[in-house]
């Protein structure tokens, strides 16, 4: 005979299973930046049939990688209208909230179908494309912060945030596809790179977008955003537990 459950336990367990499907069912397609290039395509319908097939391919390869940090490159080149294309989501996000992510930045790249370059920065992911194959920027002019609404006037929570988004620039470069997670003291941050990229780029690119994501400090929330870098933090977890990690295991001798 199974037991029986009481009332207020059954209850418990019905927000527990709710607050887990909220938070894996998670895409952040909240939009920070979205940037198209300075130059028409000379044959806009060939360049949108080959932009599309392009998304197709990066949206497919996402759906069959294996790896943790989902990222994908595609092109079309053997045309008069090439497409180089890239896509990455943040390496917390779930496969399925990656192609959300994905399809959503898709169709807001639809804004820029007549140029010839756009790119897409939501939470969770950033999609990029161009004519030309994608260089090994390490920053480009769509640098820039984002800062929430409200603001978090917990004593040391500016320092906190501080340290630990000093702590994610340093390490981030040095992680397997550019990306660490980490909490302390009550601010939730990441930092992140397109695992494209060399080390070096990376770790000038995550150096600028710490300059520039501490002016969104006493805000609760705020983001830096790049071509090639991603870096943000809260004073709410947005990504799961699990992927946390230990910076100080990582901190050179005397930094």
């Amino acid at each position: 005979m199974y037991p029986r459950f009481s009332e207020n336990l059954l209850i418990s367990l019905l927000i527990i299973v709710h607050l887990t499907i909220t938070i894996v069912a998670d895409p952040q397609i909240n939009l920070l930046s979205v940037g198209c290039s300075n130059h028409n395509s000379t044959n806009p319908s060939l360049f949108l049939a080959n932009l599309n097939a392009t998304i197709y391919d990066l949206k497919s390869q996402i759906y069959t990688s294996d790896g943790r940090i989902l990222f994908a490159t595609a092109e079309r080149s053997n045309s008069s209208m090439p497409v180089f294309a890239l896509a990455f989501c943040r390496g917390y996000l779930s496969r399925q909230d990656c192609i959300t992510c994905l399809t959503s930045a898709a169709s807001r790249a639809r804004i820029c179908s007549s140029e010839t370059g756009g790119l897409v920065i939501d939470d969770g992911c950033t999609m990029r494309y161009e004519s030309a194959p994608l260089l090994d920027q390490s920053t480009l002019p769509v640098n820039n912060f984002v800062c929430g609404n409200e603001t978090d006037d917990t004593a040391g929570f500016d320092d906190s945030a501080r340290e630990l988004l000093r702590g994610l620039s340093l390490v981030a470069p040095r992680m397997t596809g550019y990306f660490a997670a980490a909490a302390y003291a009550g601010v939730y941050a990441v930092a992140q790179c397109s695992p494209i990229v060399s080390q070096p780029v990376c770790s000038v690119c995550l150096q600028v977008a710490y300059a520039n994501i501490k002016g969104c400090f006493s805000a609760s929330d705020g983001r830096a955003v790049d071509a090639v870098c991603f870096m943000r933090y809260s004073n709410e977890a947005f990504f799961p537990a699990n992927y946390t990690m230990n910076l100080a295991a990582y901190f050179p001798p005397g930094i």
